[in-house]
């Protein structure tokens, strides 16, 4: 389907390489670069493609501006997203302590819908997957929205649409 996140390729940089996912909603596969654009090597792990519930597209749309009803009219030059499937990967980010953390997209529920998993991978090799509490995630959309970043012994959040920074540490 051709959306305005075609080209959106998530990506994270360590001291010594640049990771940039393959934009894809198949696959799950990470490149890995030398800072010369040599591919060292890539970072593949086992997906299931993951179809959108209805309620996950009518709140995508809904962020973009759009409705199902009829009454409100589309935002002028867009169109609403109508994918079948969601991309893989949503998000990267690169740690103090040499790990990738990775949001792919999974199957979720209404009561999951924000939640918050982060696939670790550490050298290229897959630790573990596992939820972080307190932060808000959805697929598709929301890691363009808000961002993490890793600071010396925190991570900040910063939630674009209310203008909200929140520090951890970890």
């Amino acid at each position: 389907a051709n959306t305005w996140l075609e080209g959106y390729v998530p990506y994270a940089v360590s001291d010594k390489e640049v990771f940039a996912a393959v934009n894809s909603n198949t696959r799950y596969r990470i490149n890995v670069f030398d800072f010369s654009g040599k591919l060292k090597y890539a970072i593949e792990k086992e997906y299931e493609k993951v179809e959108f519930a209805q309620w996950e597209l009518d709140n995508v749309n809904k962020m973009l501006g759009y409705s199902r009803s009829k009454k409100r009219k589309y935002r002028k030059g867009y169109k609403p997203i109508k994918d079948k499937y969601k991309k893989v990967i949503n998000a990267m980010y690169y740690d103090k302590k040499g790990r990738l953390w990775v949001c792919s997209s999974m199957k979720r529920s209404k009561e999951d819908r924000h939640s918050f998993w982060v696939d670790m991978f550490k050298d290229g090799v897959f630790l573990n997957r596992f939820k972080i509490k307190g932060f808000v995630g959805d697929d598709y959309y929301k890691h363009i929205l808000d961002s993490l970043y890793f600071k010396g012994d925190k991570i900040y959040l910063l939630v674009t649409p209310m203008a909200l920074v929140r520090g951890y540490e970890y």
